[in-house]
Protein backbone atom coordinates (compact mmCIF):
# COMPACT_ATOMS: atom_id res chain seq x y z
CA UNK A 1 0.00 0.00 0.00
CA UNK A 2 0.84 4.12 -0.14
CA UNK A 3 1.69 4.36 3.23
CA UNK A 4 4.78 1.87 3.26
CA UNK A 5 8.01 3.04 0.86
CA UNK A 6 9.69 -0.13 -0.64
CA UNK A 7 12.98 0.52 -1.80
CA UNK A 8 16.51 -0.57 -3.28
CA UNK A 9 17.21 -4.33 -3.69
CA UNK A 10 13.97 -5.95 -2.46
CA UNK A 11 11.29 -8.28 -3.99
CA UNK A 12 7.31 -7.94 -2.92
CA UNK A 13 6.16 -11.45 -2.80
CA UNK A 14 2.07 -10.41 -3.49
CA UNK A 15 1.65 -14.18 -2.40
CA UNK A 16 2.65 -13.85 0.51
CA UNK A 17 2.47 -10.66 2.00
CA UNK A 18 5.53 -10.02 2.81
CA UNK A 19 8.36 -8.09 1.28
CA UNK A 20 11.66 -10.27 0.70
CA UNK A 21 15.09 -8.37 1.67
CA UNK A 22 18.35 -9.58 0.38
CA UNK A 23 21.07 -8.91 3.04
CA UNK A 24 24.35 -7.78 0.93
CA UNK A 25 21.99 -5.78 -1.06
CA UNK A 26 20.75 -1.90 -0.53
CA UNK A 27 17.33 -2.33 0.87
CA UNK A 28 14.83 -0.41 3.06
CA UNK A 29 11.24 0.02 4.05
CA UNK A 30 9.64 2.76 5.60
CA UNK A 31 6.17 3.22 7.67
CA UNK A 32 4.84 6.29 7.76
CA UNK A 33 2.37 6.23 11.05
CA UNK A 34 -0.03 8.26 12.88
CA UNK A 35 0.34 7.96 16.44
CA UNK A 36 -3.18 9.25 18.83
CA UNK A 37 -0.20 10.53 21.64
CA UNK A 38 3.18 10.17 22.45
CA UNK A 39 4.42 7.50 24.34
CA UNK A 40 6.00 3.96 24.80
CA UNK A 41 5.16 1.12 22.43
CA UNK A 42 6.53 -2.04 22.03
CA UNK A 43 7.85 -2.62 18.16
CA UNK A 44 7.59 -6.19 16.32
CA UNK A 45 8.75 -7.52 12.90
CA UNK A 46 6.96 -10.05 11.78
CA UNK A 47 9.48 -12.65 9.47
CA UNK A 48 10.46 -15.57 8.38
CA UNK A 49 13.03 -17.53 10.22
CA UNK A 50 16.02 -18.91 8.87
CA UNK A 51 18.61 -22.25 9.03
CA UNK A 52 21.10 -19.88 11.74
CA UNK A 53 19.84 -17.64 14.27
CA UNK A 54 21.24 -14.19 13.72
CA UNK A 55 21.31 -10.81 15.58
CA UNK A 56 18.32 -8.45 13.73
CA UNK A 57 20.89 -5.53 14.79
CA UNK A 58 23.83 -7.37 12.31
CA UNK A 59 21.79 -7.59 9.68
CA UNK A 60 19.05 -4.70 9.60
CA UNK A 61 19.07 -1.49 11.13
CA UNK A 62 15.62 0.16 12.38
CA UNK A 63 15.57 4.05 13.34
CA UNK A 64 12.63 5.61 14.12
CA UNK A 65 12.04 9.43 13.07
CA UNK A 66 15.48 9.36 11.74
CA UNK A 67 17.18 7.68 14.68
CA UNK A 68 18.68 4.84 14.90
CA UNK A 69 17.75 2.41 17.38
CA UNK A 70 19.09 -0.37 19.63
CA UNK A 71 17.69 -4.00 20.00
CA UNK A 72 19.22 -7.50 21.08
CA UNK A 73 16.74 -9.41 18.90
CA UNK A 74 18.03 -12.52 17.97
CA UNK A 75 15.83 -14.16 14.49
CA UNK A 76 14.80 -17.30 15.06
CA UNK A 77 15.92 -20.10 13.50
CA UNK A 78 13.35 -22.36 11.03
CA UNK A 79 13.35 -25.40 9.31
CA UNK A 80 11.47 -23.83 6.25
CA UNK A 81 12.80 -20.40 6.34
CA UNK A 82 10.66 -19.13 3.18
CA UNK A 83 7.28 -19.59 5.48
CA UNK A 84 8.29 -19.82 8.71
CA UNK A 85 6.95 -16.40 9.89
CA UNK A 86 6.91 -15.44 13.50
CA UNK A 87 7.08 -12.14 15.57
CA UNK A 88 10.10 -10.88 16.69
CA UNK A 89 10.17 -8.62 19.53
CA UNK A 90 12.69 -5.65 18.52
CA UNK A 91 12.42 -3.20 21.90
CA UNK A 92 10.59 -0.77 23.44
CA UNK A 93 10.71 2.93 22.12
CA UNK A 94 9.09 6.92 22.63
CA UNK A 95 6.69 7.78 19.45
CA UNK A 96 5.21 11.31 19.15
CA UNK A 97 2.17 12.48 18.80
CA UNK A 98 1.62 12.79 15.35
CA UNK A 99 3.45 11.85 12.31
CA UNK A 100 6.35 8.99 12.82
CA UNK A 101 8.28 6.96 10.48
CA UNK A 102 9.27 3.70 11.18
CA UNK A 103 12.52 2.54 9.00
CA UNK A 104 13.85 -0.63 8.70
CA UNK A 105 17.66 -1.20 6.51
CA UNK A 106 20.01 -3.60 5.54
CA UNK A 107 23.30 -2.92 7.56
CA UNK A 108 25.67 -1.36 4.94
CA UNK A 109 29.26 -3.56 5.07
CA UNK A 110 27.12 -6.61 6.49
CA UNK A 111 28.91 -9.77 5.45
CA UNK A 112 25.89 -12.44 6.06
CA UNK A 113 23.91 -13.42 2.85
CA UNK A 114 21.05 -14.69 4.87
CA UNK A 115 17.81 -13.78 3.78
CA UNK A 116 14.00 -13.32 5.07
CA UNK A 117 10.96 -12.31 4.02
CA UNK A 118 9.25 -9.42 5.70
CA UNK A 119 5.79 -9.48 6.13
CA UNK A 120 4.63 -6.78 8.95
CA UNK A 121 5.82 -4.53 12.13
CA UNK A 122 3.64 -5.13 14.74
CA UNK A 123 3.04 -2.25 17.56
CA UNK A 124 1.34 -2.51 21.37
CA UNK A 125 0.21 0.95 22.62
CA UNK A 126 -0.47 1.82 25.56
CA UNK A 127 -4.54 1.53 26.55
CA UNK A 128 -6.35 4.55 24.92
CA UNK A 129 -3.36 5.32 21.84
CA UNK A 130 -3.99 4.53 18.57
CA UNK A 131 -1.74 3.89 15.55
CA UNK A 132 -3.22 3.78 12.36
CA UNK A 133 -1.12 4.87 8.86
CA UNK A 134 -0.62 8.06 8.42
CA UNK A 135 -2.56 10.35 6.07
CA UNK A 136 -2.13 13.96 4.86
CA UNK A 137 -4.72 16.21 5.97
CA UNK A 138 -7.06 17.17 3.51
Amino acid sequence: DEETVISGSTKKNTNENCVGMQSGKAASLTYTLNVSAAGKVKLYVCLTGNTVANAFSSIYTIKINGVEVDTNAVIHTAADKWIDYKPLYIGEYELSAGKNTIEISWVAGSTSEVYYNLRSIGIDAAEGVTVDYYKEEA
